[in-house]
């Protein structure tokens, strides 16, 4: 089994709006839910974070972390197991950006992170 993490903030838009706590709720339970049908199942982890504007203003925001282990089949080599890895995470991150309206979101496999915007 391979695994990725999956850092979202869920606290403002890319543009700076904040979301209400009752959408949020809505908008996890339906990443949860897409983790669950993509992958089997998730962690979840509450965070925190913050990085500056283009005016240099510091902007911090709640967050998530998902930990998600995907299912390889043994017969794959190591290479394609990453490639598969890396697409599902890929499309998943993506998924979870656009439902959060989110600039970009970091994801994180065997130790390397992106930024998928």
């Amino acid at each position: 089994m391979k695994t990725f993490s999956l850092t979202i903030g869920i606290g403002k838009t890319a543009e700076g709006i904040d979301i209400p706590r009752d959408n949020a709720k809505e908008i996890l339970t339906m990443v949860d839910a897409e983790a669950c049908k993509r992958f089997g199942g998730f962690t979840r982890i509450d965070s925190f974070g913050g990085w500056i504007d283009d005016s240099g203003n510091v902007i911090t925001e709640p967050g998530v972390i998902y930990t998600i282990g995907v299912d390889i089949h043994s017969e794959r080599t190591d290479a394609e197991a990453d490639t598969i890895v890396a697409s599902k995470a890929r499309d998943f991150a993506e998924l979870a950006r656009t439902a959060f309206a989110q600039q970009s979101v970091v994801l994180t496999i065997d130790g390397n992170m992106e930024f998928i915007s």
